[in-house]
């Protein structure tokens, strides 16, 4: 699959002026027969970024964005509904400031917009521990996901990537009170063999999954979004 991100765009919070990237891939989705959005970080989508050395147009740090585990699981998607429609964003924005609603905002219009069949929330690993001194993350991620449950019956999140106990404590406690399905995923993150050591050396890099990470992730989601027959 080759894909022309130069059409990738942002959508922008007017009252903050922050912009979130996202791009659209596969069928057009005024004939898509399943759409599915992907909201994450970098780890789901990162422009290229020349002042951090960031060239690719995939997810952080996959060797391409065939190997990317959006990707992966798009074309485990498109094996039962070859007419299907992704819409991959970045939310990293609300990540870090995800008690403020304006930020939200900008994610649930995003969604509403987009009116997806399928939503895969794999978000907050670029916490901050200072933020949540003040804010309990709880308060974020219940806001967050039961708004997209008001535009999409059929969300899904995950577990970090990077262990942080306090903040998955919450993701699963909103996930168990929505009865939205959570995806495990902290124990990939334990293993220095799912990053991108041997891809990106000792950079920024190298501690986001790579192929292998990438694919393990994605296995695991198409895993679960098997058990409710997508």
């Amino acid at each position: 699959m080759s894909i022309n991100l130069e059409f990738l765009t942002n959508q922008v919070d007017a009252t903050t002026q922050v912009s979130y990237p996202f791009y659209f891939d596969g069928a057009n989705k005024e004939e898509a027969e399943l759409k599915a959005m992907f909201i994450g970080n970098s780890i789901t989508i990162h422009e290229p970024k020349e002042e951090i050395g960031w060239v690719k147009k995939c997810g952080m740090a996959a060797s391409d964005i065939d190997h990317d585990y959006v990707h992966i699981v798009y074309r485990y998607l498109c094996n039962k509904h070859p007419k299907t429609s992704i819409c991959v964003f970045n939310g990293g924005n609300w990540e870090v400031d995800f008690m403020n609603k304006s930020k939200l905002d900008v994610i649930l219009k995003a969604a509403e917009d987009y009116q997806p069949d399928l939503i895969i929330v794999r978000i907050g690993e670029n916490y901050r521990r200072e933020y949540m001194e003040h804010h309990d993350p709880y308060n974020g991620f219940f806001p967050l996901i039961s708004g997209l449950k008001e535009t999409c019956n059929n969300v899904f999140m995950t577990s970090l990537f990077w262990r942080y106990d306090y903040l998955d404590s919450a993701i699963s406690r909103v996930a168990k009170e929505l009865n939205v399905p959570l995806i495990p995923l902290t124990d990939l993150g334990d293993s220095r063999e799912n990053m991108a050591f041997d891809q990106y050396g000792e950079t920024i890099y190298s501690t986001h999954p790579g192929n292998l990470g990438m694919q393990r992730i994605a296995d695991r989601i198409i895993n679960v979004l098997k058990e409710y027959n997508f």
